[in-house]
């Protein structure tokens, strides 16, 4: 058997370095695993925020397009202008 062979056959524990390395690596990989849980979640509660209000929005949009007619509100000042065809410009 080589020295490295025994060496590690007798040993019981690994350094006080090497266990110190170790717990350092474990916890930055608990630390991020539970950084990306929470922004999961947050993410997850963002795209819920985002949903009812482009819900929301699509309601009021509705209820304006009946009192109001067909028409763009310009979100700067409230003005109304008639919608126009929304047509891409096919000049050559």
């Amino acid at each position: 058997m080589t020295k490295n062979k025994k060496q590690a056959a007798k040993a019981t524990k690994v350094t006080k370095e090497e266990l110190q390395k170790v717990q350092t690596l474990v916890n930055t990989i608990n630390n991020a695993q539970f950084r990306v849980g929470d922004l999961e979640l947050e993410k997850a509660n963002l795209l819920s925020v985002m949903m009812t209000s482009k819900n929301q929005f699509n309601e009021l949009q509705g209820k304006l397009r009946e009192k109001y007619g067909d028409v763009v509100v310009n979100i700067q000042d409230g003005s109304l202008k008639p919608r126009e065809d929304e047509q891409v410009n096919t000049k050559n």
